[in-house]
């Protein structure tokens, strides 16, 4: 019901063929050969008898007395040991340095990424909720919400938000984009700043502000000009005027006119709240939101936090 059985034709490679072979037999038969090659040619009665030991040698530190004398036995033992069986004591050195070394990578990822979602929701996404509705936002359904969250929210912003794909030398990714209605409030709702933590000014007509792994991954600098193509195929450029910080998802940022002059006319289906510091739960008024006809979803950023941190703690095994 779920796949197609569609005819196979195979082909022989001989020559990767041949290689394969030789290096199977060469790990098999040529490493049998090279242990066993010693034990064939002794007598049967010789192979029966217990092996001597290795005559013993003195080590280095027995002809220093004064250092020899204040030894433990233990200690006396465990330096010819190594002394006496090299290739024991470097197999331990590389054995307990590579156990040691994953033990360091493990502790550094853990390290790296444990705050990501922190500096996400602390730094860059600092707006508490998010409110997305079936239609554009009318005049009356602000009014409504306005009339839930007065007195619990500080600031409401409207947005457009969605996602497209981002085609840079023919290669395309998806992307996030966010368009605000009032580009002075930016800051309230997102942070846009370079990796050193310098401000970022808002894109003007005809630009846009990258997140920089995509931009890493996409081989994107300040300057260049992508192409963006919406679920209608429907394409247009912008030029890059910065590129920010942003750890949880991709996102391009760009203006109204941006939308008006190269895309469509953009309509607005979002908003985000800062919520005011009062006793009020959040998800009460999350709960009376989506009660609304008109919204979609209602997104709480705390929520999204705890359920990355709890995908983070996975680290700490």
């Amino acid at each position: 019901m779920m796949y197609i059985a569609l005819p196979l034709d195979y082909y022989m490679n001989w020559p990767l063929a041949l290689f394969a072979f030789a290096g199977a037999m060469l790990a098999s038969v040529g490493v049998t050969w090279f242990s066993c090659k010693t034990e064939l040619l002794n007598v049967a009665a010789t192979l029966m008898r217990p092996k001597s030991p290795k005559a013993g040698k003195r080590v280095f530190l027995e002809r220093i007395p004064f250092i020899w004398r204040r030894l433990s036995f233990l200690v006396k033992v465990s330096v010819r040991n190594v002394l006496r069986y090299k290739k024991r004591f470097f197999m331990m050195i590389v054995g307990i340095s590579g156990c040691m070394g994953l033990l360091v990578t493990g502790f550094g990822i853990k390290d790296s990424i444990n705050d990501v979602t922190t500096i996400q929701y602390d730094e860059i996404t600092v707006y508490d909720m998010s409110v997305v509705f079936k239609d554009e936002i009318t005049k009356s359904v602000l009014d409504e919400v306005s009339a839930i969250v007065e007195g619990e929210a500080e600031e409401v912003g409207t947005f457009i938000e969605g996602s497209m794909d981002l085609i840079v030398d023919g290669a395309s990714k998806s992307i996030y984009y966010v368009v605000p209605k009032d580009m002075e409030t930016m800051d309230s709702y997102v942070n846009l700043h370079t990796l050193d933590g310098e401000p970022i000014p808002f894109p003007g007509a005809g630009e846009a502000v990258i997140s920089h792994k995509i931009a890493e991954t996409m081989g994107i600098q300040v300057g260049d000009r992508v192409v963006l193509m919406d679920d209608e195929r429907i394409q247009f450029s912008v030029k890059i005027s910065g590129i920010c910080q942003n750890f949880v998802f991709n996102y391009i940022f760009f203006n109204e006119d941006t939308c008006v002059n190269c895309w469509k006319v953009p309509e607005y289906q979002t908003l985000y709240l800062n919520m005011a510091e009062t006793d009020t739960d959040i998800h009460e008024i999350s709960a009376q939101l989506m009660n609304m006809d008109e919204v979609a979803n209602v997104t709480i950023n705390q929520d999204v936090e705890d359920r990355f941190n709890s995908m983070m703690s996975s680290m700490d095994f």
